[in-house]
């Protein structure tokens, strides 16, 4: 059986960390936890968990130093979790068969997301597959904001089915503070990439995006069958 690495970024997530970490165990022959230098106790937790810790600066997102966890890890064959995020027994022996047959080289799993205390079913919330197993010689890491993993040229990818006892739990937005901080501090870090760029569209375009997005998620995805909690992810 090929060995696997799971790899984890964490920044004060020790109410969340224990569980994340439990999860990948079951499914990799080693944990990494990248920690930005957290103030509570989130790194040691995860080295009592038997994770291997590495302790960096925080750069304000999280996708360089996503690369950078990919590169840390030993295993051909990488895991990547979020540490609100748990990988369900039923994927993690999916995930194994698809290393050991090699039948591809990047997988896309659904998955559930649990916001506001609600499990999301409209919208982009289901499947929300992302792509979190691959071979490192076949994915390509884009390191702007919400740049994600992709295939490289000439790799195998699949989809998992949509089964719900076969993806991941994402445990997010746990009030509307948090989800108010996150989207603000998303758009601060979008505003500065796009001014390095040279793109710097004005107001009227910032309302045509978020109209154009609000319509997308609240009416065409049908996410107000969610409730106040996809009112607040398809408005805010």
């Amino acid at each position: 059986m090929p060995p696997i690495s799971g790899t984890i970024i964490t920044f004060n997530e020790e109410d969340h960390i224990e569980a994340c970490i439990a999860s990948l165990r079951r499914v990799c022959d080693e944990v990494l936890v990248v920690d930005q230098q957290s103030s509570d106790g989130t790194a040691d937790i995860a080295r009592r968990c038997g994770a291997r810790v590495v302790e960096v600066e925080s750069t304000g997102y999280v996708e360089i130093i996503r690369e950078m966890s990919v590169g840390l890890t030993t295993h051909d064959w990488v895991m990547v979790l979020d540490s609100d995020e748990i990988v369900l027994p039923r994927l993690g022996r999916r995930l194994r068969q698809v290393a050991e047959t090699g039948e591809a080289n990047v997988v896309r799993i659904p998955r559930r997301n649990i916001i506001l205390g609600r499990e999301m079913e409209h919208g982009q919330w289901w499947p929300n597959a992302k792509r979190r197993f691959f071979h490192k010689d076949h994915i390509d890491i884009r390191v702007e904001m919400h740049g994600g993993f992709h295939a490289a040229p000439g790799a195998t990818e699949i989809m998992l089915p949509m089964d719900r006892e076969c993806c991941l739990w994402h445990f997010s937005y746990h009030d509307i503070a948090d989800l108010v901080w996150k989207s603000q501090r998303y758009t601060t870090v979008q505003a500065w990439q796009r001014s390095r760029s040279g793109r710097r569209p004005g107001p009227r375009r910032w309302f045509t995006v978020a109209a154009r997005q609000a319509w997308k998620e609240f009416v065409k995805g049908r996410a107000w069958k969610d409730g106040p909690a996809g009112i607040a992810t398809s408005t805010i």
